[in-house]
């Protein structure tokens, strides 16, 4: 990591820790990851550690958490007039949009390794593979991160926190939902197949049921390098025009 990258780093992980938006987050993950948990005693009494549920809940928690990091990264720096200083450093848009996903990855991880409590408390309950939990959560990890670089990108177009939000909660859901109607929708056109291969549950489903699909950690790679891309791309074209 370089210089530059490392002092912007430091600085958004500082506003991210200062801000009450993480834990917002880290409330929502808590709660929604508990969900399943919640009078199911057939699951305790069955003596099987069965986290399917638990994972496949993370797609559409997602749809809240993952705007709620990434409403108010662009949007501060317009409303605080620092925006103008930050494109004045030395360093190029990719390095800046760069150092703002770090920071976002760095407190995503910090709310992953928190909720892990959750199922990491239920181990002794039951037959557990310790592999398969490390599998969907390396999963749920490099999903998350995809989904930031993403809404980080989408989060650059309006200097509105309230919109930002809306915005990247559309897309999420979108990807999340439109699995269900493709599935029953006979007819085998390419377009059908180009949208379901862009469907996020389709890309998590394996990897929470403990199964390494490589085409899955391909897709979850695409994500992050559209989303920096998209990311530099606007700020580009927004401050050097």
């Amino acid at each position: 990591m370089s210089n530059a990258v490392f002092a912007l780093y430091k600085k958004e992980l500082y506003h991210l820790a200062i801000s009450p938006v993480p834990f917002a987050a880290l409330l929502i993950m808590q709660l929604g990851l508990a969900f399943p948990f919640i009078g199911m005693s057939y699951w305790f009494l069955s003596g099987v550690s069965e986290l399917q549920s638990f994972f496949l809940n993370a797609p559409f928690l997602f749809c809240f958490v993952i705007p709620l990091l990434t409403m108010n990264i662009w949007s501060d720096e317009r409303k605080a007039f620092t925006d103008k200083l930050l494109f004045s450093y030395p360093v190029s848009e990719q390095t800046i949009a760069g150092a703002k996903y770090l920071a976002l990855v760095t407190v995503y991880a910090c709310i992953l390794i928190i909720s892990s409590a959750i199922p990491v408390s239920v181990f002794q309950l039951g037959d557990f593979s310790f592999s398969v939990f490390l599998l969907s959560y390396a999963a749920l990890f490099l999903f998350g991160s995809g989904l930031l670089a993403i809404s980080l990108g989408i989060a650059v177009f309006s200097s509105y926190t309230a919109v930002n939000f809306l915005l990247s909660f559309i897309v999420i859901l979108f990807f999340s939902l439109i699995q269900a109607p493709l599935k029953v929708y006979t007819a085998n056109t390419l377009l059908a197949k180009i949208l379901l291969w862009f469907a996020f549950p389709v890309h998590f489903e394996s990897a929470a049921r403990g199964i390494f699909d490589l085409r899955d950690f391909a897709f979850y790679a695409i994500l992050i390098f559209f989303g920096i891309q998209l990311t530099t791309y606007v700020l580009q074209r927004k401050h050097r025009i």
